[in-house]
């Protein structure tokens, strides 16, 4: 759900660098900033839900989800390493 968040609205781009050796396991991600949101462009009331572009469960965030959506997945993601860099 919060990296759908990040993905749908088009702010980050992530790629997964797949292992040579064995495919099936990821060695990192990288995580490419392309805009950051404030509140002052959410322009509406932060508890105001936006729908995701496509359809799933939940079907729409508010911007305390879009915040909460950038901790998660910097620093809450233990299984992963990103490199992060902005565009």
């Amino acid at each position: 759900f919060y990296e759908f968040i990040l993905i749908d609205i088009g702010f980050v781009e992530i790629t997964l660098e797949m292992d040579k050796t064995i495919p099936s396991i990821v060695n990192y991600s990288k995580l490419k900033i392309i805009k950051v949101l404030t509140f002052s462009f959410w322009n509406q009331h932060p508890f105001t839900k936006k729908d995701f572009s496509r359809s799933i469960i939940p079907s729409s965030y508010n911007y305390f989800d879009y915040q909460k959506a950038w901790y998660k997945i910097i620093f809450e993601k233990k299984s992963q390493t990103f490199m992060v860099y902005q565009f």
